[in-house]
């Protein structure tokens, strides 16, 4: 079954509400107060921001053909 996806991300839905994902290796820091701030510039109020973190590493990464790039050694871990 093929994956279905909402707006776009930083389309409004029906409902007035936005989509948006961050994807990268680390989240830390100011980087959700960052990220608040950068969303009110945006008229998104804070009140209306749900952050849902989750960690991944280099092995949980494949970028074609159901390899392990990373782990095969044919990318360069970001950060190493």
């Amino acid at each position: 079954m093929p994956a279905v996806h909402g707006p776009e991300d930083g389309e409004r839905d029906a409902e007035g509400e936005v989509n948006c994902q961050v994807v990268g290796f680390v989240l830390a820091g100011d980087a959700y107060r960052t990220l608040a701030q950068q969303l009110a510039e945006a008229g998104v109020d804070g009140k209306d921001l749900f952050v849902s973190y989750f960690e991944n590493g280099p092995e949980d990464w494949s970028f074609a053909d159901g390899r392990a790039q990373y782990i095969e050694g044919d990318l360069p871990i970001p950060g190493r």
